[in-house]
Parts: structure tokens; C-alpha cells; sequence
């Protein structure tokens, strides 16, 4: 989240008000439809990574879970 919004930040520093703004994140986001999707693929399995890894370090011990 704290990348979602830093992210932001940054694009509306660049922009010279609201609108422009949000025209911005559109055609980058929701217009490019492809090249959103590339980006988003990776980004859910490394999601998925992460919340798996707290699923092993809960149920596994120590040291089969450094194995």
C-alpha cells in the first residue's frame, strides 16, 4: 500500500492539477490494458508468495521451515 501511494504521489507532483491527474493514471493504467495486465501477473504471484511463506513460518518449525 505504502507503494501504491507513493506511487501516486509521484504522478500528481508531475501533473498540474486533479484532472490532469487523473487522466494521467487512465491512459497508463486502464488504457494500456496489456501492459497492465504484464505488470500484474508477477505482482499477484509474488503476492501469493509472501502470504504462503506466513502460512509455512506459522505451521512449520524453525528449522524445516529454513530448509
Amino acid at each position: 500500500m505504502a507503494k501504491l501511494v507513493l506511487s501516486l504521489a509521484l504522478v500528481y507532483k508531475d501533473e498540474t492539477g486533479v484532472q490532469s491527474w487523473f487522466n494521467s493514471i487512465k491512459k497508463y493504467v486502464w488504457d494500456n490494458k496489456i501492459n497492465t495486465l504484464i505488470v500484474s501477473v508477477p505482482a499477484l504471484v509474488y503476492h501469493i508468495q509472501n502470504n504462503l511463506l506466513y502460512v509455512a513460518a506459522t505451521h512449520l518449525d524453525t528449522a524445516t521451515y529454513h530448509v
